[in-house]
């Protein structure tokens, strides 16, 4: 798991010093909806490498975030309850 260190670690990296091969495309990363949240999200941290920059099909992303207090595991627990919300 990713300590917060290394999270703002890679925050602070931008997209364009970044190898483009290195990044994952997204779309590729499957994550089990049965489990827990908590180990969904370890699922995704793990398999990203880089949870603020990746790729859409193919296209570079970087995310980052208007309420500064708002931290990464805040913003994908709140997109996983919406993902698993709408499976309903």
């Amino acid at each position: 798991m990713l300590s917060k260190h290394d999270l703002e670690l890679l925050s602070s990296l931008h997209i364009k010093n970044l190898n483009e091969e290195e990044l994952q495309e997204i779309n590729n990363i499957n994550i089990e909806k049965t489990v827990p949240l908590k180990e969904r999200f370890t699922m995704f941290l793990h398999n990203v490498n880089n949870p603020y920059c990746f790729k859409i099909n193919g296209t570079p992303v970087q995310i980052s975030f208007a309420d500064n207090n708002k931290t990464i595991e805040d913003a994908l627990k709140s997109y996983l309850i919406k993902l698993k919300d709408s499976d309903h």
